[in-house]
């Protein structure tokens, strides 16, 4: 009996999206893909991810609903081009979780992984393209079952997502570039109550701090998660410091919306950003923040001002002090 083992040491997995968020255990967070609101989902998307691409770089994206239903997946590019995988078939389709966790099949080196569709980035698309991730069925509400983050999930008929993935290849087409991919709002379920959600978002915020935001096993089964600068807002506009139960008469800046000179959402990448990404990039509508350093707050035009004050003493005390005794002070001076 023959034995082959072969070893491949140029194997590289890589997968920026629910993989990264399925990560750190606890359970799985299907996407909600929908452009319909309700309650407890008031600022609804299609599962939309933002990528930064330079030219020359290759965009790989699938998810597992592609080809399924109603599902696709749609590319806007900063030039206004808009792509879509309607027609691909299963190119772009995540079968499983071991393709969830390989990432995009690369010949000869990552034969475990899901077949991507591939989007070339040319000269003049360089920049922050926009990814929709349309579901199977839109109009059906039907919460996913409930399985743990490693588990195998089976894509439901509705309008969740198990898995969906936004990775970037170099322009050699010798590896991946991690730290690309964010988004401004992710929109979920937990598939039921108690279930813990243990996803990592790294959000940059616009003044260039960088925070880990460990979720912890918080089990908020449906939710939206997002960060900005000022949480709920007082009816003026200021931050108000304090959470709400209803969501009916709270005044937020919206996170799909373009930031304003006062009030932005932080982006939240699947990985640490990138730290080679320039400060700023084309968009679809002009341009955005990436990349800055905080700077430390410096002082000026500052001085120090005191205020003399005349302590009285008890008539009492003074006269201990000039017949020479020993004064019994104050309370408030011992």
């Amino acid at each position: 009996m023959l034995l082959l083992f072969v070893f491949n040491p140029f194997k590289q997995t890589l997968a920026e999206g629910s993989k990264e968020m399925n990560a750190n255990g606890g359970s799985r967070a299907f996407m909600y893909s929908t452009t319909v609101p309700n309650a407890t989902n008031i600022y609804p998307t299609l599962g939309t991810v933002k990528v930064f691409v330079r030219p020359g770089e290759t965009i790989h994206v699938g998810s597992s609903a592609q080809g399924i239903g109603g599902g696709y997946i749609v590319l806007r590019a900063p030039n206004g081009t808009t792509y879509s995988t309607q027609n691909y078939g299963a190119t772009g389709r995540i079968t499983n979780r071991s393709q969830e966790v390989a990432g995009p099949f690369i010949l000869l080196l990552n034969l475990g992984g899901y077949a991507s569709a591939t989007f070339p980035v040319s000269n003049t698309q360089g920049g922050i393209w926009e990814i929709d991730f349309l579901p199977p069925n839109a109009n059906s509400t039907t919460q996913p079952a409930a399985i743990s983050a490693s588990g195998n999930w089976t894509q439901p008929n509705t309008a969740y997502i198990a898995a969906f993935d936004v990775s970037v290849r170099n322009t050699a087409n010798t590896g991946w570039v991690t730290g690309r991919t964010y988004t401004n709002i992710f929109t979920g379920s937990l598939g039921n109550f108690n279930q813990p959600f243990n996803a990592l978002f790294y959000a940059l915020t616009r003044d260039g701090y960088r925070y880990t935001i460990n979720n912890n096993g918080q089990t908020g089964y449906g939710f939206s998660f997002f960060v900005n600068n000022k949480g709920v807002q007082t009816a003026a506009g200021e931050p108000s410091y304090k959470s709400f139960n209803d969501l009916s008469g709270f005044n937020m800046q919206d996170p799909r919306e373009e930031d304003t000179e006062t009030d932005y959402t932080a982006k939240l990448f699947f990985n640490a950003p990138d730290e080679t990404m320039p400060t700023s990039a084309t968009t679809r509508t002009g341009t955005t923040w990436l990349i800055t350093q905080p700077t430390s707050p410096v002082a000026t035009n500052y001085s120090f001002r005191g205020r003399k004050v005349r302590r009285t003493w008890p008539v009492q005390t003074r006269r201990a002090v000039i017949s020479g005794s020993r004064p019994t002070l104050p309370p408030t001076m011992q």
